[in-house]
């Protein structure tokens, strides 16, 4: 009780995990999940969930690899860096989604919980 837990940086975990998901958008992509919104701005590679990032959960893939992950999708810089024509190109050359997966362990989860259970007064 009244300790938050996790394997890496407690306060980014904190922070990104409690605002919304963002994920770089491909192209070749038909339609927007729910909740999901473009930025009016900007050169529109990214979008972002009107969810808190560590209540999406989203599947991992990698080229050349079998394994697949699940993890949740807490906001990550990197999707502002993107290029939307270079990192991450799939089929036919066209930008990928790319988005950030963070499986976090079972303290860390307890501590999630216990955050979203306290009230401010």
């Amino acid at each position: 009780m009244d300790e938050f837990v996790n394997t890496w940086s407690i306060e980014g975990f904190r922070e990104e995990g409690q605002t919304t998901a963002e994920m770089g958008w491909g192209t070749h992509e038909k339609e927007l999940p729910a909740h999901a919104y473009r930025h009016k701005a900007g050169p529109r590679n990214q979008i972002c969930l009107a969810r808190m990032g560590m209540d999406v959960w989203v599947r991992t893939w990698v080229p050349n690899y079998t394994v697949r992950r699940h993890g949740r999708a807490p906001r990550r810089g990197v999707h502002h860096l993107r290029p939307p024509h270079r990192l991450g190109e799939g089929e036919a050359g066209l930008p990928s989604t790319v988005h950030y997966a963070y499986c976090p362990s079972d303290a860390a989860i307890v501590s999630l919980n216990e955050m979203r259970g306290m009230t401010t007064s």
